[in-house]
C-alpha cells in the first residue's frame, strides 16, 4: 500500500534480547494485546453490526494498532477502499456505513483519509443496542 522501512533480526540477536527481562517483558505484552485484538476482530465479525464494526476499527487505526493511545488521532489516513477489506466487506456497503456516521456527526470523509469529528459518537456507534 506504501513504502515501509523493515528491520530484520537475526534469530541469535533476538535470543540474546529475550534473556534481558525488559525486553521479554516488552514482547509479551505486546503478543498479549495481539491477541486480545485478535480476539476482538473474532467477537466483531461474529456478534456486531457492520456500524458497530465500522466505528470500532475506525476508534483502533485512530488509537494505533500496537500502542492503542489515549487519545486518538484525529484523522485515520485510510482509504475506503482498504477499509472494507479489513472489515471484509464490500465497498458498497462500507460507503453506506460511513454516510450513516457523517450525518451523525461521528466523522467527516476524505479522499484517502476519514477524520474523527466525535470521539464519544463514534464510540456509541461501536456498541450494539
Amino acid at each position: 500500500m506504501s513504502d515501509a522501512e523493515l528491520l530484520a533480526l537475526p534469530r541469535p540477536a533476538f535470543d540474546r534480547l529475550m534473556k534481558r527481562p525488559a525486553f521479554a517483558q516488552a514482547v509479551c505484552r505486546m503478543l498479549a494485546a495481539r491477541v486480545r485484538s485478535l480476539y476482538g476482530m473474532v467477537e466483531d465479525a461474529t456478534l456486531r453490526s457492520t456500524r458497530a464494526r465500522v466505528a470500532r476499527r475506525l476508534l483502533l487505526l485512530a488509537r494505533g494498532d500496537a500502542t492503542q493511545a489515549r487519545e486518538p488521532r484525529p484523522v485515520v489516513p485510510v482509504s475506503q477502499e482498504a477499509l472494507a477489506m479489513m472489515l471484509g466487506v464490500s465497498r458498497q456497503t462500507l460507503s453506506k456505513e460511513l454516510q450513516a456516521l457523517a450525518q451523525a456527526g461521528a466523522v467527516t470523509l476524505g479522499y484517502g483519509r476519514i477524520a474523527i469529528a466525535s470521539v464519544a459518537l463514534l464510540e456509541a456507534a461501536g456498541v450494539d443496542r
